[in-house]
C-alpha cells in the first residue's frame, strides 16, 4: 500500500514550483495495482494524483469519499478527538495524543491503511487495536510538550504550510496564555511569510534567533522590521532560552519553532536540563 497525506509548497527547489508539479513528483510513490490512500489534498493536486493512480491501475481511497474523518474537539488533557468511518463502519471518540486539527486527518490516513491491510491479510478490523495504536503514537518535535510547568511546546514548523497549521492550533487551543515564540529558520525558506503568520497569534512575542548551521538565517537581514514592537532578536539562542524560562509563570507558554535542525538542538538542551514531563 501507499499513502500521500498532503501536498504543500515545500522543497520547491527539488519538487517543482507549482502545487500540480509537486503532486506529480509525490505521485511517483504510486505502484501498479497497489492501493493508494490520500489525505486532505486540494483538488488541483488530487486530480494529478488520481490520473497517475488510474494509469497504474491502483485503487485510490480518498478522505471524504471512501473514508471520512470527523473532527470533534480538543481533548481535555492533550490531543484531539475525532470519529472515523469507512466501509467497515463508524468508530466514535477516537483520540490522537498529538495536537492540531490536522492530526486526526493524518490518523485517518493511517486507519484507512490499517483497514486495507486487514482486508488484504483477512484479519479482523479491530477498533480496540486502533485506539491502542493511536494512544501510543508519538512524533518528537511535532506539538511536543516538553514541560508542563512552565508550559513549553516544540514544533518543527519549518515551512509556510506547516506554520499555518501551527498558528491555527495556537489560536484555537492556547488563547488563555501569554505566548512567547523562540524562532529560527533556514534562509532557503520564506522567513518573512512565516514571521507574518506567527504575528497573527494575538499578543505573541517573537524572539528571532539563529543557530550554528549552514544557511541559517542572518539576524542582520532586517526581519525585525516586520513588527519592531513584537519581534526582538537574540544573538545566542541558549541565553535567550534561559532568560525566557527564568521569567515564565504558569500563565506563560514558550513555543520553540522553525527549522527542524534548530528545534532539535533546543529540544536536546531542554531534555538535558529538565527531562521530558509532558
Amino acid at each position: 500500500m501507499t499513502a500521500i497525506t498532503t501536498i504543500g509548497m515545500d522543497h520547491m527547489d527539488v519538487l517543482g514550483d507549482t502545487i500540480e508539479a509537486i503532486a506529480a513528483h509525490k505521485a511517483g510513490i504510486i505502484k501498479p495495482q497497489t492501493p493508494l490512500v490520500t489525505g486532505n489534498i486540494v483538488e488541483s493536486a488530487l486530480s494529478v494524483i488520481d490520473l497517475k493512480a488510474a494509469e497504474a491501475q491502483a485503487p485510490a481511497y480518498h478522505a471524504g469519499q471512501e473514508y471520512r474523518v470527523t473532527y470533534r474537539h480538543p481533548d481535555e488533557e492533550w490531543g484531539e478527538l475525532f470519529d472515523f468511518e469507512n466501509e467497515h463502519g463508524k468508530i466514535k471518540g477516537l483520540k490522537t495524543p498529538m495536537l492540531g486539527r490536522h492530526q486526526p486527518e493524518n490518523a485517518g490516513v493511517a486507519i484507512q491503511l490499517y483497514s486495507l491491510y486487514c482486508d488484504l491479510r483477512q484479519l479482523p478490523f479491530s477498533a480496540k487495536e486502533i485506539r491502542n495504536g493511536l494512544r501510543k503514537a508519538y512524533w518528537p518535535a511535532r506539538m511536543e510538550r516538553i514541560s508542563s510547568e512552565p508550559l513549553v511546546i516544540i514544533d518543527g514548523a519549518h515551512n509556510v504550510h506547516a506554520m499555518a497549521r501551527l498558528v491555527d492550533t495556537m489560536k484555537e487551543e492556547f488563547s488563555d496564555y501569554r505566548i512567547h515564540v523562540l524562532f529560527s529558520a533556514l534562509e532557503t525558506k520564506n522567513v518573512n511569510e512565516m514571521l507574518q503568520q506567527l504575528l497573527a497569534i494575538p499578543q505573541a512575542e517573537i524572539y528571532l534567533t539563529t543557530f550554528d548551521f549552514p544557511k541559517a538565517l542572518h539576524l542582520a537581514d532586517g526581519y525585525q522590521e516586520l513588527d519592531e514592537k513584537r519581534i526582538s532578536t537574540v544573538s545566542l539562542w541558549q541565553f535567550g532560552l534561559a532568560e525566557l524560562l527564568e521569567k515564565m509563570t504558569n500563565e506563560d507558554l514558550l513555543l520553540v519553532t522553525g527549522s527542524l535542525y534548530f528545534v532539535s538542538e533546543v529540544r536536546e538542551l531542554l531534555l538535558a536540563i529538565g527531562g521530558r514531563n509532558g
